[in-house]
């Protein structure tokens, strides 16, 4: 252990200061351990390499470095020369950027834990021979590895640690990683279990064979963005005697858990009571979770389990007669069902079919049971491509002129594409039907709210919650109009600055007073104005200081606001009991999110500020799209170093509301539903970046407003 290790090699008494300056060493008198502590913000490169070539040949060994707020931005090959660590730490604060893999060439045989605390490694282009996976690599006699709040490190290499057989934590979280490579951790004996932790990433693939032969092994891979097609059974290929093996795969993407990727997974060790997944609530009606039910066994590796809709699967002795209908995500109750009691017996039995044998001898080449060539409503099926007529009282053509057979049918059948939606809104306006289209978009629930808007079918109730400012609440106001000539009803939650100036437009106000020191009855524009100007963000400022104000001033006196609001929100919601919200706000909103009820994003300003990406210049900066990428980096890094301590904080009252946690950095959320902004489509960086799915551009579109609305959300 690591005490062991300290008692035979660790040096007892400090160096002179002269050896060790600019930093400190500092000796801990219960255990004589010491530390050498590097954490004054004037220590540059090149006094950090001169202190290890002044200690170099002098015998020593330290329990730990701990490089603070300096200005060391590497470690460079064989960076402390002889000099010995057990452990190396990246303080809060640090600027290190890059590792050189042979940066631990001296230390490696006896350096036993790593840690970063929101070091920003990968921030910058990684010269060559500068990887911290290949770095940590050659330290073989590693057991604990925990870098959290990096922010840059996008991937983690094929056979990263596969030497690191004595690796017990292998910790990587909230570091913007998006894929894990090949055979990570390869070993298949190793001393000890291992906890491996990629939670609060934004990891979208994981490699085949990522995971090999682990035995006592934890994966958490909680809050990424991983789905049921990038985390499959052959990820890990463990030994099928392994002693314990468990996942923690919530907050992710997954719409079911698919039987091929976690069936073998439960059956190991079965007589463990420990837990194997943990798991988000559960669809208990789709047939695609429906193995979970067939073995009680399985559903026990599941704790606290429950199901989405709060409906638990059935649990009668019989199993259901399942038939074509599993594939639109229904069960089909029949009276006449299989018998367990019969199945189980091991008595080799005979079905008797007494009736029409097409209810048992399902295929898809014969017709469907029951049906019959019957006269009545006309319904068009949209094939697309595939036209394969499903029944002989059926007739059509491959090409079919859709606008106008769509005014003179009762129903249409389509698969959900955009094109047939829409125009299904406009001349039906009755709900498409099939599986697809549901699936397509971002919810069936918020699609049905979204066609009863379009069509004016229904009265509903939309609630907008912007900011105060003339801009936001003008942009709203745009939507709004759409939605009240549908015949909707439209609120604002407004302070009461705003009292009778959104009636004219046909807008219930609700109205509270006024947040953190401005007046009933003042001039909303002016107080926005005097504010940004008091700031520094309005004035003569370059826009990197005017960004840094931006996110050190203007972003906490939004969630100030956004924290005030809260329980303004939650009243709102009580009593108009809204069935859609609309957001045009700088911060993201807990009590928006926790309501449960189908938002919108209304990005009224620079979608930059909305729309993360590394490929698109930082918003606020000015600096050109075809620009050196170093000066984005470079802003973006002085910028997040600005706000690290604040976003903590701000996430820690996300999390606190039972909500998941945002991006670091980030303090929006892309909504579940649908994110609006305005702009020219010429201007939308598209060049360097594609749209997400869930984000329309509607503005600057010819299209009206809500029919582009739908088609959005169809196609997502």
């Amino acid at each position: 252990g690591a005490s062991l290790i300290n008692l035979s090699w660790a040096s007892e008494f400090c160096p002179q200061d002269e050896l060790v300056k600019p930093c400190v060493c500092e000796k801990d008198p219960d255990t004589n351990q010491l530390t050498l502590v590097c954490d004054e913000y004037w220590i540059r490169n090149d006094e950090f390499d001169a202190l290890f070539k002044r200690l170099s040949g002098r015998g020593l060994n330290f329990h730990e470095l701990i490089i603070g707020q300096t200005k060391i931005y590497e470690l460079g090959p064989n960076q402390f020369q002889d000099v010995q660590f057990e452990k190396i730490t990246l303080d809060n604060l640090n600027k290190v950027e890059r590792i050189h893999k042979l940066a631990f060439n001296g230390t490696a045989n006896n350096l036993i834990s790593f840690k970063s605390r929101d070091a920003p490694l990968g921030y910058s282009t990684q010269p060559p021979n500068y990887n911290i996976y290949q770095a940590l690599s050659a330290c073989h006699n590693l057991r604990y590895i925990d870098i959290e709040g990096s922010g840059y490190l996008s991937q983690v290499d094929d056979h990263a640690f596969e030497s690191l057989r004595k690796l017990r934590l292998l910790k990587i979280t909230r570091s913007g990683l998006r894929k894990i490579g090949k055979n990570v951790l390869i070993q298949s004996v190793r001393e000890s279990d291992i906890v491996v932790d990629f939670s609060k990433n934004k990891i979208n693939e994981i490699a085949n064979d990522a995971f090999n032969n682990q035995r006592g092994f934890f994966l958490n891979v909680s809050y990424n963005k991983l789905t049921e097609v990038t985390f499959h059974k052959d990820v890990f290929h463990i030994d099928f005697f392994a002693p314990e093996v468990s996942l923690d795969i919530r907050g992710n993407a997954f719409k079911h858990l698919p039987e091929a990727t976690f069936q073998w997974l439960l059956k190991l060790d079965v007589l463990k009571t420990g837990p194997r997944v943990l798991a988000d609530p559960l669809d208990c009606q789709s047939c695609a979770n429906w193995w979970l039910f067939s073995d009680d066994k399985y559903a026990r590796h599941f704790p606290a389990f429950k199901c989405a809709d709060g409906i638990m699967p059935p649990t009668s002795l019989y199993v259901r007669f399942r038939v074509w209908v599993c594939d639109f995500g229904h069960w089909l109750d029949f009276s006449l069902v299989a018998m367990a009691s019969v199945e189980r017996s091991g008595i080799p039995w005979v079905w008797v079919f007494s009736y029409n044998p097409l209810f048992q001898l399902y295929d898809e080449r014969t017709p469907y049971p029951g049906s019959a060539n019957k006269p009545g409503k006309l319904i068009y099926v949209g094939l697309g491509s595939l036209y394969v007529l499903p029944g002989a009282n059926m007739w059509g053509e491959r090409y079919v002129p859709q606008i106008q057979v769509l005014p003179i049918v009762d129903l249409v059948v389509t698969h959900g594409g955009n094109n047939t939606v829409t125009e299904t809104l406009y001349y039906v306006r009755a709900l498409p039907s099939s599986s697809t289209a549901l699936s397509n978009a971002s919810s069936s629930s918020f699609l049905a709210l979204l066609i009863r808007l379009a069509s004016g079918s229904a009265s509903l109730k939309a609630l907008f919650i912007p900011v105060d400012g003339i801009g936001h609440v003008n942009a709203c106001i745009g939507i709004a109009e759409q939605l009240i000539t549908a015949r909707h009803r439209v609120s604002f939650l407004m302070n009461t600055q705003w009292e009778g100036k959104l009636k004219h437009y046909g807008i219930d106000e609700i109205l509270y007073p006024p947040l953190q020191g401005r007046q009933a009855g003042s001039n909303a524009a002016l107080d926005g104005a005097n504010m940004l100007r008091s700031f520094g963000i309005i004035g003569s400022a370059g826009p990197l200081d005017t960004m840094v104000a931006w996110m050190t001033k203007l972003v906490p006196y939004c969630i100030r606001d956004s924290r005030l609001m809260d329980p303004i929100v939650d009243k709102a919601y009580a009593d108009l009991q809204p069935d859609v919200i609309f957001i045009d706000q700088v911060v993201a909103m807990a009590s928006v999110e926790r309501s449960g009820i189908p938002w919108v994003w209304v990005s009224s300003y620079n979608p930059l500020f909305q729309l993360y990406d590394e490929r698109t210049p930082p918003p606020g900066s000015g600096l050109a799209a075809n620009g050196d990428r170093k000066e984005w980096a470079h802003f973006r890094h002085i910028v997040n170093d600005a706000i690290k301590d604040i976003w903590r904080e701000f996430n820690d009252y996300f999390v606190s509301n039972g909500l998941p946690p945002l991006d670091y950095g980030q303090y929006v959320r892309q909504p579940t539903h649908l994110h609006i902004y305005p702009l020219p489509v010429e201007l939308d960086y598209t060049d360097l970046r594609p749209v997400p799915d869930s984000v329309t551009n509607s503005s600057f579109r010819k299209r009206e407003f809500l029919t582009n609305f739908l088609g959005i959300l169809e196609d997502k």
